[in-house]
C-alpha cells in the first residue's frame, strides 16, 4: 500500500469517526436514576394489573 493510499484511508477513517461522534452526540443520555424510575413504575403497573386480573 502506497503513501497515497494510506493518506486516503486515513481521511476516510477520520471522516467516519467524525460522523459517528456527531451521531453519538445526537443521542440523548439516560441516567441510571431515570432507568430505575422507569423500571419501578413498570413493575408497579404490572403488579397492579396482575392484581386486577386475580380479583376478576
Amino acid at each position: 500500500m502506497g503513501l497515497e493510499s494510506l493518506g486516503l484511508l486515513e481521511a476516510k477513517i477520520t471522516q467516519y469517526l467524525t460522523e459517528e461522534k456527531a451521531q453519538a452526540g445526537a443521542i440523548p443520555k439516560v441516567s441510571d436514576s431515570q432507568i430505575s424510575s422507569l423500571a419501578t413504575r413498570l413493575l408497579s403497573t404490572m403488579m397492579s394489573h396482575q392484581g386486577k386480573m386475580m380479583i376478576v
